[in-house]
């Protein structure tokens, strides 16, 4: 016998008038679904709340990997960053060499 079935024959048997339900049967009816719903939110509860141990290390892993993978867009940005002001220098560098040789032998 379902929920359902169980209401209907309390409705019947506790009231005289079929049109108008009974107030005691309302306020269990009321009562029982409130109680359904409580122990689904504390199952719900105790279902997140678990996870396994390789799930945690999964996570950490993950997080372990996000953060070293920022860490390297970071460092990888900061070299290509100084290796073209270290190719500039050096260009630079190699074209005031040649125009101080030039002066030097014309002058």
């Amino acid at each position: 016998m379902t929920q359902s079935d169980e209401n209907i024959s309390r409705l019947v048997k506790l009231d005289d008038d079929s049109n108008k339900p009974n107030k005691a049967f309302v306020k269990s009816l009321i009562n029982n679904a409130l109680g359904e719903l409580k122990q689904l939110k504390i199952a719900k509860k105790q279902e997140i709340m678990k996870v396994s141990w390789w799930e945690k290390a999964a996570g950490w892993a993950a997080m372990f990997a996000a953060a070293c993978g920022a860490w390297l867009a970071i460092t990888v940005s900061a070299l290509l960053k100084i290796n073209f002001f270290l190719e500039a220098i050096v260009v630079l560098t190699t074209f005031f060499n040649w125009l101080t040789y030039l002066g030097g032998r014309v002058l």
